[in-house]
């Protein structure tokens, strides 16, 4: 129910969503290859290791971690409306496998006519082209409040969609909300839950078969394609207070890594020397083999940790210095190479650790 000239936003948007989307928790994969990403925003900052740079498509808006929770606020409205996303550039998600994300989404926004508008919400696009896009958000518009969940397709700047909800309410207003995707079918379904279980609200086709009850656009992807996620605040006329939208909770499943991620030590551990240490990690799907390294004058020199660990593994049992006992700015420091030596990328401990005996 975006109000603004989606065609003037779009292409001004482009380039700079293109860069940004090539404590969260990380959990095992299943199935292999792909993993489950969760943020429940309750330690107020930014994991810039799973986040990329918030892109304003048009106006103030801002996103900020604060109250254990992700908020959107506007200061000062703009002419036509505020948009901000946050792209989640850990991972993306497949097309040739099935994934969900997730997230709580909560609006206490208050207005003052039916012009002013105010959302929270998730968005899916094909990465590297966001006028192919599927969203859902849970919103309030008008005086007295109409509170809703609304979903659309996008393709090519084209839109169609559903609206789930619509209905006079005393805020806040809150509900969970989920987009899967069907590998088969090629099909985003976006569900909510209502209890202990999840009722369909729309669903839509990205392919030229198209299949979804809602809406369809052939969106032109392939296997090696991926979709990319972004959690959202959105309003037209209207300033947004803290704690008027914001969002908890953001869980993805099925993600398939896009850079090496160093996972343990991450920084604040005590680490015993007379122990070998499980050193884990993360990888993209084009990873060949990694080389480990170890520093104790915090990135300052680096000592390789030897012998490597085998080609597709993602644990490393380390053979813990003795000689470094009591030195307290230890990192650990991950490469990725590709099949023919290519360095791919790097990832350090995010903060120093402790050599010492418990």
């Amino acid at each position: 129910m975006r109000t603004f000239s989606c065609h003037r936003i779009l292409r001004a948007a482009g380039a700079a969503l293109a860069a940004a989307a090539t404590c969260a928790t990380l959990v095992a994969p299943a199935p292999a290859g792909a993993f489950t990403i969760s943020d429940a925003f309750t330690d107020n900052k930014k994991d810039r290791r799973i986040w990329g740079k918030d892109v304003a498509i048009v106006g103030n808006g801002v996103l900020t971690e604060v109250n254990r929770r992700l908020e959107f606020t506007v200061v000062t409205p703009s002419t036509d409306a505020d948009y901000t996303l946050r792209p989640l550039v850990w991972g993306k998600a497949p097309y040739d496998a099935g994934w969900s994300v997730q997230m709580n989404l909560r609006t206490a926004l208050k207005t003052a006519s039916n012009v002013q508008y105010g959302s929270i919400g998730l968005s899916v696009f094909k990465c590297g082209d966001y006028t192919s896009e599927v969203y859902a958000e849970l919103y309030s518009v008008g005086l007295p409040v109409d509170k809703g969940i609304y979903t659309e397709i996008r393709t090519n700047d084209l839109g169609g969609g559903d609206s789930d909800d619509w209905t006079r309410t005393t805020l806040p207003v809150a509900a969970l909300v989920r987009t899967s995707f069907d590998a088969t079918a090629k099909v985003l379904t976006i569900a909510k839950k209502t209890g202990t279980s999840w009722t369909t609200l729309a669903s839509y086709g990205v392919s030229a078969a198209g299949g979804g009850a809602n809406g369809n656009g052939d969106w032109g992807m392939t296997d090696g394609d991926r979709f990319c996620l972004a959690p959202y605040g959105y309003s037209h006329d209207v300033r947004v207070p803290r704690g008027a939208l914001y969002g908890d909770g953001f869980t993805a499943r099925g993600i398939i890594p896009s850079k090496i991620l160093l996972t343990d030590p991450n920084g604040g551990e005590t680490i015993d020397p007379t122990k070998n240490f499980p050193v884990t990690w993360f990888q993209p799907p084009n990873v060949d083999h990694v080389k480990l390294a170890w520093s104790c004058t915090n990135g300052a020199t680096w000592t390789p940790i030897t012998p490597d660990p085998p080609a597709g593994a993602t644990s490393y049992d380390w053979n813990v210095p003795n000689g470094q006992r009591g030195k307290t700015a230890c990192r650990v420091k991950v490469s990725a190479y590709g099949a023919t030596g290519t360095v791919l990328g790097t990832d350090t401990s995010d903060r120093t650790f402790r050599i010492q005996i418990p």
